[in-house]
């Protein structure tokens, strides 16, 4: 099947959940094809024994760190330091 996109975002969506703090918790990979190839993870904050995940600064404490750790893994252009668009509703 080669190295396709889908295949990398899969590989990528594994690394995420493989880290300390997500290797617990239960998810699921969506490849959805509509206009283009894209992923969806969904997951849950119960982990695989039943117990809750705390989701209080859930970003900063490990989100961010599993983030930054992947992007440097993939050669992602690295999320900090980016513009953010400001968007009118």
């Amino acid at each position: 099947m080669g190295n396709t996109s889908s295949n990398v975002g899969i590989e990528f969506i594994e690394r995420f959940f493989s880290s300390d703090f997500f290797k617990s918790c239960p998810y699921l990979p969506l490849l959805f094809i509509a206009g283009h190839a894209h992923l969806h993870v969904v997951s849950v904050n119960i982990q695989k024994d039943g117990k809750r995940i705390d989701l209080h600064h859930l970003g900063i404490r490990k989100s961010e760190p599993a983030r930054k750790e992947i992007e440097e893994r993939f050669g992602l252009v690295k999320a900090e330091g980016q513009k953010r668009k400001k968007y009118l509703l």
